[in-house]
């Protein structure tokens, strides 16, 4: 009885020490962070008028990341996508998204948004104050303008295969020109003779007929007496 109580207690002081270990180790991780936002340092974004990021951590131009995203006021980004999913959420201002084809809606303070790689949409921010968002993503952000020949990824692909049947109708069509071209020549070359013929061709006058002029009849004499 007293060996089993003592196997139990020391058990017990096993496992007392490996949870106090953990708690050491733990303490000893990744240690908290903090950023004020005076402290917050602002960086324009290339090719992107009127927007600012400051970054909370990651890489947004290599892989996963956290930003915060500062819009002018009245900014305004035509038809675009993000080749990675982008979820944000709107800290101040009014900001400004629609689908495509859609017209924009109002999204202030406290909204949210996700945004699937490949997604068209326009965004901007309202006039009459700037727009700051949080956003993060789990892959490297960037922006592709709809239009661009390389927007979406096989794009280029797909033209250099449909190239050749573009070439083939294009030959199609320019070898049908030149074959009605052709027949137009042959019949104006067909028709030209029957013209230079009437040209050369002398109209016909008819004569006017002469009467003849009547032989009046001698009239026969009376006898004499």
């Amino acid at each position: 009885m007293r060996f089993s109580m003592a196997v139990v207690l020391a058990f017990s002081i096993s496992l007392a020490s490996q949870a106090k270990d953990k708690a050491k180790k733990h303490h000893k991780g990744k240690a908290a962070e903090a950023i004020a936002a005076a402290d917050l340092k602002w960086h324009d974004v290339p090719q992107a008028k009127g927007v600012q990021i400051a970054v909370a951590w990651g890489d947004a131009m290599k892989g996963a990341h956290g930003v915060f995203a500062k819009f002018a006021p009245d900014t305004h980004h035509p038809l675009h996508t993000h080749p990675n999913t982008v979820r944000a959420v709107i800290l101040s201002g009014t900001f400004l998204f629609a689908e495509e084809g859609q017209e924009a809606k109002e999204y202030g303070p406290g909204s949210y948004l996700m945004l699937p790689g490949g997604h068209r949409h326009t965004s901007g921010c309202k006039a009459g104050a700037e727009c700051v968002i949080f956003q993060t993503g789990s892959a490297r952000f960037a922006t592709k303008p709809v239009g661009d020949p390389l927007h979406a990824e096989g794009k280029h692909e797909a033209a250099k295969h449909e190239e050749p049947k573009h070439h083939e109708e294009a030959r199609h069509q320019e070898e049908a020109r030149h074959e009605e071209e052709k027949h137009k020549e042959q019949l104006k070359h067909h028709e030209e003779p029957k013209h230079e013929e009437a040209k050369h061709e002398e109209p016909k006058h008819e004569e006017p007929k002469q009467e003849e002029p009547k032989q009046e009849e001698p009239k026969p004499e009376a006898p004499k007496p």
